[in-house]
């Protein structure tokens, strides 16, 4: 396993991307333009902005190991680059799938929980009060 898994951004790419760019890779090899629209049709505002974010990711997951880049030579067309799935990539797209689905789960029952105190088309025109912390009154922590 790479270091950079689960750490920062530090180069400003859109980690939310990479299970999506991972699961895509494993339906089949693409070029990184294909990929950049893919992610875009899923609503990916950076991929769609600048697929320059695409390939920062493909690199990234290139010097983990997780994917791998091979040229291709087209008929008329000059060689392009295609990414495919390696073995590791695989391992770590089943590793994010269930970090995943633990997510959803947890935001199911924030969801619930909030329509529960929300219903539908109902909200309050009171600040929220955050509770205070040690030392503080009720009033210090919001704000009076």
């Amino acid at each position: 396993m790479a270091a950079r898994r689960g750490g920062t951004d530090r180069s400003g790419t859109g980690q939310g991307m990479v299970p999506f760019v991972l699961l895509a890779l494993a339906d089949a090899p693409r070029h990184g333009y294909v990929l950049a629209g893919y992610l875009a049709d899923l609503g990916f505002r950076r991929a769609a902005q600048d697929a320059s974010v695409v390939y920062r990711v493909l690199r990234q997951l290139a010097e983990e190991d997780l994917v791998m880049a091979e040229w291709m030579l087209g008929d008329d067309a000059p060689p392009r680059r295609t990414y495919r799935l390696t073995p590791a990539g695989e391992a770590y797209l089943h590793e994010r799938a269930a970090d995943l689905q633990r997510q959803a789960e947890r935001i199911e029952v924030f969801l619930d929980r909030y329509r529960h105190l929300f219903p539908a088309g109902q909200t309050t025109s009171t600040p929220p009060r955050h509770p205070a912390r040690p030392g503080e009154t009720p009033n210090d922590a919001n704000g009076q």
